[in-house]
């Protein structure tokens, strides 16, 4: 989320620089330093952080499926649905859990 909201602070600030170069009618080479320094950068971020976004919503609409049909989580299984390592997987249902967004489990199971 941070990174996704960092692009759209960036691509905002390019965008800014860049009418304030074009109010000033500033030869094209004055023109291209905000958006390499904070279009690009910004760019870059918004689609990584969205993409990570995706990504996390699938493994835990995913995850639910799982706990629907057998009451637990299995990450191998998990990481090969959706396409990701297993350490990814986990690592973004550990932040889940945390958050309260899956339920804790015990070895694999949903607790009762």
């Amino acid at each position: 989320m941070v990174r996704f909201i960092a692009g759209i602070v960036l691509l905002c600030l390019g965008t800014i620089f860049l009418l304030i170069l074009l109010a000033a009618r500033s030869p094209a080479g004055e023109i291209m330093v905000p958006i390499a320094m904070f279009g690009l950068p910004g760019g870059l971020l918004l689609y990584f952080g969205r993409r990570y976004l995706t990504r996390r919503k699938a493994i835990i609409n995913t995850a639910f499926l799982m706990l629907r049909e057998s009451r637990s989580i299995n990450v191998a299984e998990l990481a090969a649905r959706v396409g990701l390592s297993e350490d990814s997987v986990a690592e973004i249902l550990a932040e889940a859990r945390h958050k309260g967004l899956i339920p804790e489990s015990n070895h694999g199971r949903l607790r009762d």
